[in-house]
């Protein structure tokens, strides 16, 4: 039995000492070690009160800027009159900038620079600045500007992650799932409903106007779940009253198209104006405007509660101009 085993266990041995001299060369320089940090240290997204992104090579959309006057506070787009930007949004670009690290480092090198296109020229620049330390005594708060967090190109290296070069520096680092940052400033906008109530939220809704042909009234009265009547009393099917009132709520802005002082609503020249009341009392107002573009139609839309003009997808407007049309005069 010994004859057999003792040539195995010398084998063994000298298969472990080959490991271990290789293990040990590796340790004494065969390999760098490199310790795997945040790209930017210390960055906490919770501070920032301003978001830049730029692009040299998007003609359309160079630039936007989005701004909050204080951490914490509500974030706006520059670029479209002081529109609310989606909070989500810039929660989840901020966390992940957070959460970039040196793991993958692809090249050191600056004349690789431009084979990754992180070139000043072409890559998209992110820079993030945060609230500044509170001011000296006696120093007002809006004479502190903010200070720069981040600064960095970055480039797109496959469809679920990116090329990142911070600014005056060479290294380039492959992070994955992020993507080159839109500089198409509707993109952060918080695009929603512009008629957010729930129908068991809506008491009455009023329509007038040459695009309806008069006016229309639509009543919601509680007497039973699911129970419509008209200006006159007269009672309306509740599936005609329930399109009205999807379709309301199926209006969403694909632009914004300007800004007008609040006491100017609704404006001349409104082709349809709606007031939706609901059950607790408060009414949202909408204003409609019909016009042409390069020979399409386009419908531009108000509401009493902020002073942006918007967009509207022709179709659902249109959509709903039909509804209201074939309620009950």
């Amino acid at each position: 039995m010994s004859v057999t085993i003792l040539p195995l266990n010398r084998w063994l041995l000298l298969l472990a000492l080959v490991l271990g001299a290789a293990l040990a060369a590796l340790e004494g320089g065969g390999i760098e070690e490199r310790a795997v940090e945040p790209l930017f240290p210390g960055f906490d997204g919770a501070r920032a009160v301003e978001v830049e992104l730029s692009s040299p090579v998007d003609e359309a959309h160079p630039a936007v800027t989005v701004r909050r006057p204080d951490a914490g506070g509500p974030w706006v787009i520059e670029q479209l009159f002081g529109a609310a930007a989606s909070p989500v949004l810039l929660d989840l670009f901020l966390s992940r900038v957070g959460a970039m690290t040196n793991l993958d480092l692809v090249s050191e090198d600056p004349g690789r620079i431009a084979e990754y296109e992180l070139g000043e020229d072409v890559a998209t620049r992110v820079v993030v600045r945060g609230a500044a330390a509170a001011p000296e005594e006696g120093e007002p708060a809006s004479d502190v500007a903010p200070v720069t967090m981040v600064d960095f190109y970055v480039a797109t290296a496959s469809p679920t992650a990116a090329f990142v070069r911070r600014a005056g520096e060479a290294q380039v680092f492959r992070i994955p799932r992020l993507r080159v940052p839109p500089t198409r400033p509707f993109t952060w906008f918080g695009r929603a409903s512009l008629v957010p109530f729930e129908n068991v939220q809506v008491r009455r809704v009023a329509a007038a106007g040459g695009a309806i042909g008069g006016e229309r009234v639509l009543v919601q009265t509680m007497e039973r779940f699911g129970s419509f009547k008209g200006g006159s009393g007269a009672e309306i099917s509740s599936q005609r009253a329930l399109d009205v009132l999807q379709r309301l709520r199926a209006l969403f802005p694909v632009a914004v198209e300007g800004s007008r002082p609040a006491a100017d609503f609704p404006g001349d020249g409104a082709a349809l104006e709606v007031t939706v009341e609901q059950v607790t009392g408060g009414e949202l107002r909408l204003a409609f405007f019909e016009e042409e573009r390069d020979g399409t139609k386009r419908w531009l839309v108000r509401r009493s509660t902020d002073r942006l003009v918007l967009e509207c997808d022709p179709t659902v407007t249109g959509g709903l101009v039909e509804a209201l049309r074939a309620l009950p005069e």
